[in-house]
Parts: C-alpha cells; sequence; structure tokens
C-alpha cells in the first residue's frame, strides 16, 4: 500500500464566502462532508459523484465546496484538492447531487 492513495475521497459544502486561494487547506468553514458515492475515470478524465439527501442539505445554503484527497469523514481532515465558491440555497425538501470531473493534462 502506498500512504496517501491520492485518491479523492470525500467532497465538502462550507458557509464561508472568503475568495478561493492556491494557500487554502481546509474550507472556510466546513459544514457537512460526505463520501463520493461514485468515482471512475477515462483517459485522463476523473469523474466523480455525491448525493446528499434532504435530511442531510434540504432549507441550508452553501458559500464554498471542496473535494479531498485521502480525507476522513471528520471536517477539515485530508488534502484540500480544489476549493470553489458557489451560492447555492436548497429548499427544505430539496436533494444535492454533485458531478464533478477533473481533467489532467
Amino acid at each position: 500500500t502506498i500512504t496517501p492513495t491520492l485518491k479523492a475521497n470525500y467532497f465538502a459544502l462550507g458557509s464561508s464566502s472568503t475568495a478561493a486561494a492556491n494557500a487554502d487547506t481546509t474550507l472556510g468553514t466546513e459544514t457537512i462532508r460526505a463520501a463520493f458515492t461514485d468515482r471512475s475515470s477515462y483517459t485522463n478524465i476523473a469523474y466523480l459523484d455525491v448525493f446528499f439527501p434532504s435530511t442531510s442539505v434540504g432549507g441550508n445554503s452553501y458559500l464554498e465546496a471542496g473535494i479531498f484527497v485521502d480525507g476522513t469523514a471528520s471536517a477539515n481532515t485530508g488534502y484540500l484538492l480544489s476549493r470553489v465558491i458557489i451560492n447555492q440555497t436548497l429548499g427544505s425538501a430539496q436533494t444535492l447531487t454533485v458531478n464533478c470531473s477533473i481533467t489532467i493534462s
């Protein structure tokens, strides 16, 4: 086995609207995290999908999102691969499906 595995395994949402920067190692304020429900790749593209049920995200607002490598279910663990600023407000019965793709060239 190789440590770290360098596999993107968690996606997190947060509430900070601070601009994303190259020096970021965590989200500004992580509020929820889930393991990717599907990971696949083709040629030089990784496809990562995650589903959040309404019981987890319904009625909430999110201002940031991030992909983590070698993380655990605990907030702020693993290596931050990507962080973006978003503006997503969900109704109380809404679910959230996130589909990410990463191209290496």
